[in-house]
């Protein structure tokens, strides 16, 4: 089977494992979205650009927190943590405040300085090549820069084949959602409110809108971080890394793992 897929059908695994967790985290993801409709409706036009921009940085800090979360159960699920526990280990390493600190730091580092300074392509490298230093730093409680580090590592020797794994497996799970999810639903749609480009007011667009919104957040989105994590874990033990959860896992080992 191929690399990039298998890492998308680790993902799904994952999900299906401990849906039940990983929707919940991802459920957060629908407030945004609900509080965009409300300013749209009801907000005066004065007060829409302004409650706007609050919904888009409601919007991204959500997606950071769920995110966070949704990432921490795939990999505790990974470490043989049983499903009905990984909530709650995973809330402890959240709440953890190292863990939060060097991962704010980390996520700072990252986005200012891969993508504000480096822009486009090279922006896309910098950034894979510290991505792992989110789950370091939440599994191993590694600081910020500690983590940054060990995320470097990971990719030395094999930078090439590395970011082709942690690149290119997202895009074929995006690629998989837009062809046999999204195109199906606005031809089945379309079938029911027929609309056009220009009729952003109509029933068809705004359904196709919603549908989008919750496919993309309580579907693609955990999958793509599921896919990350799947990447990072492969590429450890590849690596010959051990990656030692703090606080320590006293939880028995689940034998069914996907």
């Amino acid at each position: 089977m191929p690399p990039l897929l298998s890492f998308v059908l680790d993902a799904v695994a994952l999900y299906r494992y401990n849906r039940a967790t990983i929707f919940g985290f991802a459920g957060w993801l629908i407030i945004p979205v609900l509080c965009s409709f409300l300013v749209l409706l009801f907000a005066p036009p004065a007060w829409q650009i302004p409650l706007g921009i609050m919904v888009l940085g409601m919007d991204v800090f959500a997606h950071a927190w769920s995110g966070i979360h949704i990432g921490s159960a795939g990999a505790l699920l990974l470490r043989g943590v049983p499903p009905a526990s990984v909530a709650l280990f995973s809330a402890a390493l959240v709440r953890n405040r190292t863990k939060a600190a060097g991962f704010i730091l980390a996520l700072l580092l990252i986005g200012t300085a891969g993508g504000g300074i480096l822009f486009l392509v090279p922006g896309a490298l910098y950034l894979s090549l510290f991505s792992f230093a989110i789950w370091i730093t939440l599994l191993e409680g590694k600081p910020g820069f500690d983590a940054m580090e060990a995320s470097r590592i990971l990719f030395q020797g094999r930078f090439w084949y590395t970011l082709w794994l942690t690149i290119g497996s997202p895009v074929v799970l995006i690629g998989s959602y837009f062809l046999f999810l999204l195109l199906p639903a606005t031809w089945i749609i379309q079938s029911v409110f027929p609309f056009t480009e220009l009729e952003a007011n109509s029933p068809g667009f705004f359904t196709l809108v919603v549908v989008n919104n919750i496919g993309e957040r309580l579907l693609l989105f955990p999958l793509i971080v599921l896919t990350h994590v799947a990447v990072w874990s492969y590429v450890s033990k590849i690596k010959g890394v051990v990656v030692t959860v703090s606080p320590p896992l006293v939880a028995p080992p689940d034998e069914h793992l996907p």
